[in-house]
């Protein structure tokens, strides 16, 4: 067995880790303690949903442990509490995302740092170092073969998301040796499938991402040895799972500070749905007569069309299909508001008289998730490109996260509440206890 000690893949991962963990500026740690807010927020905000009833029902099974569970406020087995947190972070498909992995890092990374930060009594600063390890890695494995996993068919958040989640997990109190072990070992629980979307599947993948890089950390703690070369990509994981190639990106490496590339979503649907959303909006659909809309055609590149083009028939699917976002806006909906994807929504029969006159087509010009809406109605016709918004500032992250988690939280937690949940979490002393941060929202829970 080749040793843990030799420079293999799973050793470098382990140094980009590590590296990221120790470079972390204040900058990164506040933005770090915002993707806490933002995972808060759709977590709680989750709790209504059927995929939250299913994890209560799962909850029952678990036992005891010292980890948080966002569900139903009960105290967990860290893995289990980092499956439960890391599913319904993501229920909404309203978590933070990154554009160009592509896939989501805060639901699974958040749940392993504070699930494993709760059992080892870490402190608030430690806590968010290892969120920004987490997230680090994913973007570095998201960056070599992130491509080649999702034209396999494989769903990068979960598929890198246990490679996260491990290094997160770790982090919290241990060396390079002990990452690299656990990341090896991370291998052997990586899956999530891109068919899964549109079910509940697509979460709970997320959440057995955030499960098994935990299992991965107490697994090596506890002596597991795997293969050191399994990442190697001419016979390990890269090859099975992603095809292989080169690992230059990788090995290259150094801190790069990546959680600046967040993004928190604007609206509680697919990123892949979000410009065409925009371009609509922009459009003045949203005030526009639906029974006088002719025809909209939608165009979208071609490295999301198989995401974007599923089924209409529930809720969670609406999220998934392109025209179906669009015609909501047409018909007047706010799409920040997770409320609108239901499945009474789905069978509304103004929705489904407008999606027979919503066509999507392919433009192999746009890049990622660029999008053109073209609308024919009794104005004329009209056409918007809309892009990715760039990056935005401290101020605006503020502004964007606090009118978020307040509508996402506002069927059950009072506005005032949230706002001083906001503002202790941005101010919370590095190193106070990170249990403190679930405190709040654990008394939701429960509610």
């Amino acid at each position: 067995m080749t040793a843990l000690t030799t420079p293999t893949a799973a050793w470098e991962l382990a140094a980009v880790a590590g590296g990221a963990a120790a470079a972390a500026t204040e900058e990164d740690l506040a933005l770090a303690a915002d993707c806490v807010l933002d995972w808060v927020g759709v977590a709680v905000g989750a709790r209504r949903e059927e995929a939250a009833a299913v994890l209560r029902g799962f909850e029952r099974h678990a036992g005891a442990g010292p980890s948080t569970s966002l569900c139903s406020g009960s105290a967990l087995p860290p893995q289990t509490a980092a499956l439960v947190n890391g599913t319904l972070a993501h229920v909404l498909d309203y978590d933070d995302v990154m554009a160009e992995l592509p896939g989501h890092c805060g639901a699974p990374v958040v749940a392993a740092a504070l699930a494993a930060g709760e059992m080892a009594g870490a402190s608030w600063g430690t806590v968010l170092r290892a969120i920004t390890a987490g997230v680090e890695v994913m973007c570095v494995l998201g960056d070599s073969w992130g491509p080649g996993l999702s034209r396999r068919g494989w769903h990068p958040t979960a598929t890198l998301g246990v490679f996260g989640a491990a290094a997160a997990a770790v982090a919290i109190d241990a060396g390079e040796t002990r990452l690299a072990a656990s990341l090896a070992a991370a291998t052997l629980g990586s899956a999530g499938i891109k068919h899964s979307f549109g079910s509940h599947g697509k979460s709970w993948q997320v959440g057995l991402a955030a499960h098994n890089g935990v299992l991965a950390a107490l697994a090596a703690e506890s002596g597991l040895a795997v293969t050191g070369d399994i990442l190697d990509p001419e016979r390990g994981w890269p090859l099975v799972y992603a095809g292989g190639g080169s690992s230059h990106v990788l090995f290259a490496h150094r801190s790069a500070h990546r959680i600046h590339d967040t993004v928190f979503k604007r609206y509680a649907a697919c990123f892949a749905t979000h410009c065409a959303i925009a371009a609509a909006e922009r459009l003045g659909l949203r005030e526009a007569d639906p029974g006088g809309i002719e025809a909209i055609d939608v165009e979208i590149g071609p490295r999301y069309r198989d995401i974007v083009s599923r089924g209409t028939d529930s809720g969670l699917e609406l999220k998934f299909n392109v025209a179906a976002t669009v015609a909501l806006v047409a018909l007047g909906h706010d799409l920040s508001d997770p409320a609108v994807f239901t499945d009474a929504t789905a069978q509304l029969p103004r929705l489904r008289d407008l999606l027979a006159r919503v066509r999507t087509r392919c433009n192999p010009k746009l890049r990622d998730v660029e999008a053109v809406v073209h609308v024919r109605d009794e104005e004329g016709e009209r056409s918007r490109h809309e892009s990715p918004p760039g990056p935005i500032t401290a101020a605006e992250r503020r502004t964007v996260l606090t009118r978020k988690l307040t509508a996402v939280l506002a069927a059950s937690v009072p506005g005032d509440e949230v706002g001083d949940f906001i503002e202790s979490t941005r101010s919370r002393a590095r190193e106070r206890a990170s249990v403190e941060a679930l405190r709040k929202p654990a008394e939701w829970s429960r509610r």
